[in-house]
């Protein structure tokens, strides 16, 4: 991770006399510059600047981009508060042609990414986009700023494009991961409420008569639910932990399989399959998550109970069927034709294009700034 904003901010203070003194002081001049010219560049963005996808490449390729950039960040953040100017400027240099290659990667990898992997990846090129812009802005307005938490978020974002998934199948894999977590949840309210004592109702039923006693109407429930009697509760419960139990065990195995696969599944690039495997997951942990919620601590009805059961029940039905029809689970893959045309990467193309305009626009500052230092020492 980047260096501490405390040490670095003591760098600074230990340094200030011999910054002022040896480097070379920016003025004022020198400052505008800086920042004008990458507030040109990212208005450049707004008016509609033109950006090209390519095919081919690979997402290793792009967390190895992201590392040196993220590097030379860092180098930028201890040399802010006591490098010569002309120093600091080569490095900012480097920065932008650095970002400039990792922003052709993310397009190219773009291009051939499922809906899943260009989600993620127009995320990180976002956060990498609005966190180098900042960071630029910083060097461009204030070296003696102490605070150096915007070139830390920099920082911090290149770093998350290393742990990026590297294709289809990984970035399907981290979002069922999720859904993972949420049916266990619910599973485990369920257990909990299941080890609970049977004095809960009671409690439950002392708190409905305190607060309609005390006038206040926030405690308590529509009028058209009711506590749990302890015979509903030997039965509700344990079925419902049946339910949970199964949709669990059956999301964690997709899961499972997803993490472990790696040549045995082949291309890794069924997307339509993949995204269809990931609706019907999320789409079932949505559905157990609203009827744990209605099982505890309190039931609408067993009708409404009865349809959430029958919901589930169909939604579990149609992903079984998914797995079994087609996919690496069936007796003969059906395998979907991979890429993705220069359209589909239309959701990370206003990100990939900030990111070009600011590395191209604190190029230019930075060439300027330079010749300003130079002209004046």
């Amino acid at each position: 991770m980047w260096p501490p904003v405390a040490a670095l901010g003591r760098v600074r203070w230990r340094n200030k006399c011999a910054a002022s003194k040896g480097a070379g002081r920016v003025t004022d001049d020198s400052h505008g510059t800086m920042e004008a010219a990458v507030a040109v560049a990212l208005q450049c963005v707004a008016d509609g600047a033109q950006e090209e996808c390519v095919d081919g490449a690979d997402v290793a390729a792009v967390a190895d981009v992201a590392r040196v950039l993220a590097q030379s960040i860092r180098r930028m953040a201890l040399m802010v508060p006591v490098a010569p100017e002309r120093d600091l400027v080569s490095v900012v240099n480097r920065i932008a042609v650095e970002a400039a290659v990792l922003h052709a990667s993310l397009a190219r990898s773009m291009s051939r990414a499922g809906p899943t992997l260009r989600s993620v990846l127009s995320g990180h090129a976002r956060s990498v986009a609005e966190g180098l812009s900042g960071a630029l802005r910083h060097v461009a307005s204030c070296r003696t700023k102490p605070d150096l938490s915007v070139i830390g978020r920099a920082i911090s974002a290149c770093d998350a494009v290393a742990s990026a998934p590297a294709d289809n199948r990984a970035a399907v894999a981290a979002a069922l991961d999720v859904q993972v977590a949420s049916i266990a949840d619910a599973f485990d309210e369920l257990c909990m409420s299941l080890r609970s004592s049977e004095d809960d109702v009671g409690e439950l039923a002392d708190t409905f008569v305190k607060a309609a006693l005390s006038g206040g109407e926030e405690d308590i429930a529509d009028e058209d639910t009711v506590p749990w009697t302890s015979a509903e509760r030997a039965v509700a419960l344990p079925g419902g932990r049946a339910i949970v139990l199964v949709v669990l065990a059956t999301v964690r195995r997709i899961h499972r399989f997803l993490q472990e696969a790696h040549r045995e599944f082949g291309d890794a690039d069924s997307v339509t399959w993949l995204e269809s495997v990931l609706s019907a997951a999320v789409a079932l942990a949505a559905l157990v998550d609203e009827f744990v919620a209605d099982l505890l601590p309190r039931q609408p009805g067993a009708a409404v109970l009865t349809n959430e059961i029958e919901s589930i029940r169909q939604q579990f039905s149609d992903l079984h069927n998914l797995l079994i029809e087609s996919g690496p689970f069936a007796a003969a893959d059906v395998r979907e034709s991979k890429g993705l045309t220069v359209k589909g990467a239309v959701f990370i193309r206003n990100a990939l294009r900030k990111l070009t305009a600011a590395c191209r626009g604190a190029t230019q500052a930075a060439d300027r700034l330079l010749y300003t230092t130079l002209s004046t020492s």
